[in-house]
């Protein structure tokens, strides 16, 4: 893939051409698009814009939600959303409506000074979560499941999950 000077790559993510994108920036805003929106381009294409950022936002990341998961009713899923500051939230996805590529998109959270985004992911009840981070204590780290999470609604603030600086998520 060819870049611009000063972009980089946030993730990679496989498509079957029938599912949509959610893509998240550090200024608390969630694009949701389908793959309709996007057309396929050779190996060293520059691509298409994702996202329309506000001036100094970054992507922090993207996720694909097949289709097929979309009509699944019996475990639905959720929007989990986690700030720098550890402040995090699950929301049904139902709340974030989809919008045509390369637009803003809708907020995701509410941000409390200079707190960021750290990252967003697709989850469901059953999930289990690992998180690390910093406090005076050095590194600590805790799993998680997402059935133990608050669901709020989108454009408010997350619930405090742990004190310190976050450094990492991943899903289990």
């Amino acid at each position: 893939m060819k870049l611009v000077e000063g972009d980089s790559v946030v993730a990679a993510l496989l498509s079957l051409g029938r599912g949509e994108y959610l893509v998240t920036t550090n200024n608390a805003q969630t694009l949701r698009f389908s793959d309709e929106g996007l057309r396929a381009q050779g190996r060293v294409g520059q691509g298409v814009a994702a996202i329309t950022l506000a001036t100094g936002a970054q992507v922090v990341s993207a996720s694909y939600l097949d289709g097929d998961l979309l009509a699944n009713t019996i475990n639905p899923l959720s929007f989990f959303v986690i700030t720098g500051n550890g402040l995090a939230k699950k929301v049904p996805l139902e709340q974030y409506p989809q919008k045509g590529r390369a637009t803003s998109g809708v907020i995701t959270t509410e941000l409390i000074g200079d707190d960021r985004v750290l990252l967003s992911l697709i989850v469901g009840e059953q999930d289990h979560l690992l998180l690390t981070w910093r406090d005076e204590g050095g590194e600590q780290a805790k799993a998680i499941k997402v059935v133990d999470l608050k669901a709020l609604p989108r454009a408010k603030r997350g619930a405090p999950l742990l004190n310190g600086r976050v450094l990492e998520v991943m899903k289990l």
